[in-house]
């Protein structure tokens, strides 16, 4: 399924308030206050966020190059996973990822879903020092 983020409809959640609980960790290491302000906002447009963390400054990891702004976002949606994993690489691309700006160790705009529905995807991710902390803040 594709993605348009020019739909502004949400995925709503029924009206007892059921869905999938969602996890997401945003990342930039390339024009970081303006991607996580433009990625935030387009997740509000598509997502029912209930929580989002502070921003933190960490070192880079894994070849990519400067430091890197992170956040965590949480909330409910009616979206399935591969819904809202469509819906995540949409944004990234409509922050300016590219994978040539990947290759080289810059990346706009990176959304991971850490948790959906109770399971937890990205296990490595949930031992970094920064994801501790700011799960402490959902």
């Amino acid at each position: 399924m594709k993605t348009s983020l020019t739909d502004s409809s949400r995925q709503s959640l029924s009206s007892d308030g059921q869905g999938s609980r969602f996890i997401l960790a945003l990342g930039s290491n390339a024009g970081q206050e303006e991607a996580m302000a433009t990625a935030l906002c387009l997740l509000s447009r598509h997502l029912d966020v209930a929580g989002r963390t502070e921003a933190v400054w960490t070192e880079p990891v894994e070849g990519a190059t400067g430091r890197f702004l992170n956040c965590l976002v949480s909330g409910r949606t009616a979206m399935g996973l591969p819904e809202l994993t469509a819906l995540t690489k949409a944004i990234e691309q409509q922050c300016g990822r590219t994978p040539g700006e990947v290759a080289a160790g810059l990346v706009r705009m990176d959304i991971d879903i850490m948790e959906y529905g109770g399971t937890r995807l990205h296990a490595a991710d949930w031992e970094r020092t920064y994801i501790k902390q700011l799960m402490r803040e959902i």
